[in-house]
C-alpha cells in the first residue's frame, strides 16, 4: 500500500486542496489528488488536515460547472459475396472578418447538410471526416462565453490567477496529464452537446466541420514523408484547421500523431501546430478554446523535447487511452459522435496491432443497428455511418462472419445508391454533390468488402477480393481529387494480391491506372467523370 502523504506534501498542495474542497465533494477532491498527483490519503486524513487548517465546507457554493481537472497545483503540476456486378467482361479503361488572436489556433464550423464521411475512398483509417469538396464559407458559430477554469493563486492573498508558462518544469508524466486535461476541457466546452442524446444531427455535419482535420490525417498517416516535407504537405491544412476551430480537433490531432511512424514528421507537425496557434485568426466565440489548444500544442512540443522516440510514442498511446474514458463521460454512452471519437482514438491499436476492444466493437455494432432502425428514411446517413463502422471492423476482425455480412450488406446498398444517383455514362448530376458522394461510398464499399473476403483465405473469395479492390482503385483514380501519393498504398496492396495469385491481367492494368490519375490531375474541374467498370 502506498505511504501516506508527508507533512511537506500536505503543505505543498494546501492551497489547491482548500480551493477544491470549497467547491467539490471530498470524494472528488480525494480522487483527483490521487489520480493527478499520486496523493494517497484517506477521508479521515483529509478531514484532520481541514480541521488543522481551519478550512470549512461552503455547502452553498454551486460546483456543477467546475471540473477537478481545471485545478492545477501552483507548485507541482499534475502527474500525470458476393461481388454484385457478376459479369465477366475484360477490363478496359475508357480513354464577417475574424478577430486576431495573438495566442491560439482556430477551426471550422460549416454547412449542416453534409454527413460525416471521409470522401477519400483510399483511406482505411476508421475515420469519416475529410471532404473532397472545396471548403465552404462556414457560418458563424453560435455565440457563447465560458467562465474559464478556476486556478488557485500562487500565494495567499493573490486573487488573480497567474499566466502559466512553466512547460519546461513539467515531467513527461505531468505533461501527458496536462495534454489529457486540456483536450478534455476543450471537449467539455462544446455547448451544442446534450448528454444522453445520440447526437445524430451533429454527427451528420462532421464531414464539413472536421474536413481539415480529416485531410491532415489522410495526408500524413498513410505516407512516408522526407524530412522537412511535413510543413509543405500539411502547413496550409493546419492553418485552415486552426482558423475554423472545432472542439473535437484536439482528439483528431492526437489520433493522427499516434498513428505516425516517423519521429521527424511528428516533430514537424507539432512545430506547425505551435506556429499556427501563435499567428492564426479566430472568431471571438472560440477564443477561449483556441487559447487552450495553443497550450496543448506547447505541451506536445515539450513532451517531444524531453522524451525519445519510443517514450513519446508510448506517451501518445497512453494519452489516447485516457481520453477514451473522458469522451464517454462527456458525450454519453449513446452518442454517435462519441463513438466516432472513440474509434479515432483506437485507430493506431486497430491498424497496427489489429487489437480490438470487445466493448467498443459491440458498441459500434449496436450503434449501427440503432442508426439503421431509427433513420431508415435517410439512406445517405445510414450509408455513411455504416461505412464508418465497417471501416473499423474490417481492420480488427475482417474474417468474422458478422463483419463480412455487414460489409456485404453495406456494399449492396452502396451499389443501389450508386445506380440511382449516377447515370450510365457516369455524368455527375447537378444534385448538390450526391453523385460524387455515391461514387465515393461505392468505391469505399468495394475496398472494405475486398479486405473481408481476402481475409477468408479461400481461392474464390480472393479472386472476388481482387476484382473489388481494383474497382475501388479505379473509382478513386477517376475522382477529381485523386493523387498518386494517396493511391499508392492501395495500389501496393493490389499488386501484392495479384502477384501472389499470378493474376497477370489485372496486374497489367496498374500502369493504366497511373496514367488515369495523372490525366485527372490535369483535367479541368467540371469535366465528366467515367462510368463504373466491369471487373
Amino acid at each position: 500500500m502506498p505511504p501516506p502523504p508527508t507533512t511537506e506534501e500536505w503543505e505543498r498542495h494546501r492551497t489547491l486542496i482548500s480551493e477544491m474542497y470549497a467547491r467539490r465533494p471530498l470524494k472528488t477532491v480525494r480522487a483527483h489528488m490521487k489520480e493527478a498527483y499520486g496523493f494517497h490519503a484517506t477521508d479521515r486524513m483529509f478531514k484532520g488536515r481541514f480541521k488543522q487548517w481551519g478550512v470549512e465546507k461552503n455547502r452553498r457554493l454551486k460546483h456543477r460547472d467546475s471540473n477537478p481537472d481545471d485545478l492545477t497545483s501552483p507548485t507541482s503540476p499534475p502527474l500525470g459475396h458476393q461481388f454484385v456486378p457478376d459479369h465477366h467482361q475484360h477490363i478496359t479503361l475508357p480513354p464577417p472578418p475574424p478577430r486576431k488572436n495573438p495566442y491560439a489556433p482556430t477551426r471550422s464550423f460549416t454547412p449542416p447538410d453534409e454527413p460525416a464521411v471521409n470522401d477519400e475512398p483510399m483511406s482505411d483509417a476508421p475515420s469519416a471526416t475529410a471532404s473532397p469538396e472545396p471548403a465552404h464559407e462556414p457560418p458563424e458559430p453560435s455565440s457563447f462565453t465560458h467562465p474559464g477554469p478556476l486556478t488557485p493563486a500562487t500565494t495567499f492573498g493573490e486573487l488573480t490567477p497567474p499566466v502559466r508558462h512553466d512547460d519546461d518544469n513539467l515531467s513527461a508524466d505531468q505533461t501527458r496529464g496536462e495534454i489529457v486535461r486540456l483536450a478534455s476541457e476543450i471537449l467539455e466546452r462544446w455547448r451544442e452537446i446534450k448528454p444522453g442524446d445520440d447526437h445524430v444531427e451533429i454527427y451528420r455535419t462532421l464531414s464539413t466541420k472536421l474536413r481539415y482535420e480529416g485531410q491532415l490525417r489522410s495526408s500524413l498517416v498513410n505516407r512516408q514523408l522526407a524530412e522537412g516535407e511535413c510543413k509543405t504537405v500539411a502547413g496550409k491544412i493546419v492553418d485552415d484547421m486552426l482558423q475554423y476551430f472545432h472542439h473535437t480537433v484536439p482528439i483528431g490531432v492526437l489520433s493522427t500523431m499516434n498513428q505516425l511512424t516517423s519521429r521527424s514528421t511528428t516533430q514537424e507537425l507539432v512545430d506547425c501546430l505551435v506556429d499556427s496557434s501563435k499567428n492564426t485568426t479566430t472568431a471571438a466565440e472560440t477564443e477561449d478554446v483556441v487559447e487552450l489548444f495553443g497550450q496543448l500544442a506547447r505541451r506536445l512540443h515539450h513532451l517531444l523535447e524531453i522524451t525519445n522516440a519510443d517514450e513519446s510514442q508510448a506517451g501518445l498511446e497512453d494519452i489516447c487511452r485516457r481520453l477514451e474514458d473522458r469522451v464517454e463521460e462527456t458525450l454519453g454512452a449513446k452518442s454517435t459522435v462519441g463513438l466516432y471519437l472513440a474509434l479515432l482514438l483506437n485507430a493506431k491499436k486497430a491498424k497496427c496491432d489489429h487489437r480490438t476492444d470487445k466493448k467498443l466493437r459491440d458498441k459500434a455494432l449496436a450503434m449501427a443497428r440503432h442508426v439503421q432502425l431509427h433513420y431508415a428514411d435517410e439512406p445517405r446517413l445510414v450509408l455513411d455511418f455504416d461505412r464508418f463502422v465497417v471501416s473499423y471492423l474490417s481492420i480488427v476482425a475482417p474474417a468474422e462472419k458478422e463483419v463480412l455480412d455487414m460489409a456485404n450488406s453495406f456494399y449492396e446498398r452502396a451499389v443501389r445508391y450508386h445506380d440511382v444517383h449516377v447515370d450510365a455514362a457516369g455524368q455527375a448530376e447537378r444534385d448538390g454533390g450526391t453523385s460524387q458522394h455515391a461514387r465515393v461510398v461505392y468505391g469505399h464499399s468495394c475496398a472494405l468488402l475486398a479486405d473481408c473476403l481476402y481475409a477468408r483465405d479461400e481461392g474464390k473469395d480472393r479472386e472476388s477480393a481482387r476484382g473489388l479492390l481494383f474497382q475501388s482503385i479505379y473509382c478513386y483514380a477517376n475522382a477529381p481529387w485523386a493523387t498518386m501519393a494517396n493511391a499508392e498504398r492501395q495500389m501496393t496492396k493490389f499488386r501484392s494480391w495479384c502477384e501472389e495469385a499470378g493474376d497477370e491481367e489485372r496486374l497489367g492494368l496498374l500502369g493504366s491506372i497511373s496514367d488515369l490519375i495523372e490525366t485527372n490531375e490535369t483535367r479541368k474541374r467540371g469535366e465528366p467523370l467515367m462510368a463504373r467498370m466491369a471487373t
